[in-house]
């Protein structure tokens, strides 16, 4: 499935119905010949191109990144499976070629914005450790380890999951904290060069979110059932708090000052509670960025007197003063 307007909650309903895979525009052509040819293969195999996407590259006259490729022996002769070739190839033709660019510097739209440009329009988590900015990217299934440096948001290192989708963040201390919608789970990683997973547990909910570590609590989002679920510590993560979330569509949470934040994606509102025996709800907040943007709300990050935003569709980051924002009557 092509499409304009990808949000992980489409992306995960379209697999569950079939779908052998998701592309949403705009994409790079090799990540679309590697996803033809993974679907071809019958889901299996890795992010590596192969053969089919090497021989498409060639015809655009682009170079693939052939290191990973199987031996010459082990490779289809020219002609063979000829059909497929051509099936990858209509349907590269009819899709179109779109590309994407790398990180940018950021853009100053007003005194109380900072638009930061990133290579991406699907960021789905953001966290803080203390150092660095963590980004995850459900599209193409990377984690990013981030530092602002003179009002950029400059990649230090790139994780790469080709088993899983990314979607929420949490700091944990020495680790991440890590969701996948799409396999209902919820994961411990630690700081390796693959971000290894140190344990992993099912999700209460049918399709987990936005993440938070309290420092004794894992908060979650979970839209598959509009809940928020606090998760007692220890590697089962047993939901031992749970209300249902005042939005439609409950996408990130954070923890700050005896206050549970959460963001929603389809009102592009932040709705507050307070952490108590009932997370009872005690306000509602909007933002100009919030009421303008056409784009879902993904993720946010509360940080020092700052709360940063993502939007599924846009390839900023955008930080705005907490002060700026603005209370609704409840």
């Amino acid at each position: 499935i092509v499409t304009g307007f990808g949000a992980v909650e489409t992306a995960v309903e379209t697999v569950r119905l079939g779908a052998a895979d998701y592309i949403s525009k705009p994409f790079e052509n090799q990540d679309l010949f590697q996803r033809i040819e993974k679907a071809l293969a019958g889901g299996g195999g890795g992010a590596a191109p192969g053969p089919i996407t090497s021989r498409l590259m060639g015809d655009l006259g682009v170079q693939a990144k052939l290191d990973d490729l199987p031996p010459a022996a082990g490779r289809p002769a020219p002609g063979k499976g000829g059909r497929r070739g051509l099936i990858a190839a209509i349907a590269l033709s009819a899709l179109g070629l779109l590309g994407g660019g790398g990180f940018l510097a950021y853009q100053r739209r007003e005194p109380a914005l900072t638009a930061f440009g990133v290579s991406t329009t699907h960021v789905s988590g953001l966290t803080w450790d203390g150092e660095r900015l963590w980004m995850s990217d459900w599209f193409n299934q990377a984690v990013y380890e981030c530092r602002i440096k003179e009002e950029q948001i400059v990649v230090t290192r790139t994780f790469r999951l080709p088993d899983a989708h990314p979607g929420g963040l949490a700091w944990s201390g020495g680790g991440l904290y890590i969701s996948d919608a799409w396999a209902q789970k919820i994961s411990k990683h630690s700081l390796d060069s693959a971000l290894s997973v140190q344990a992993s547990v099912k999700s209460p909910g049918g399709a987990p979110g936005g993440l938070h570590f309290d420092g004794q609590r894992l908060w979650s989002t979970d839209s598959g059932e509009d809940k928020i679920f606090g998760h007692s510590p220890g590697e089962e993560l047993a939901p031992e708090r749970s209300v249902r979330a005042i939005g439609t569509n409950p996408v990130d949470v954070k923890v700050r000052d005896g206050m549970l934040w959460v963001a929603d994606s389809d009102t592009r509102r932040i709705y507050q509670y307070r952490v108590d025996a009932d997370l009872t709800p005690v306000g509602m907040y909007t933002h100009p960025l919030l009421q303008d943007q056409t784009h879902p709300l993904s993720s946010f990050l509360l940080l020092d007197k700052f709360i940063w935003f993502s939007f599924e569709g846009d390839n900023k980051v955008y930080r705005v003063s907490l002060k700026s924002l603005k209370k609704l009557q409840t």
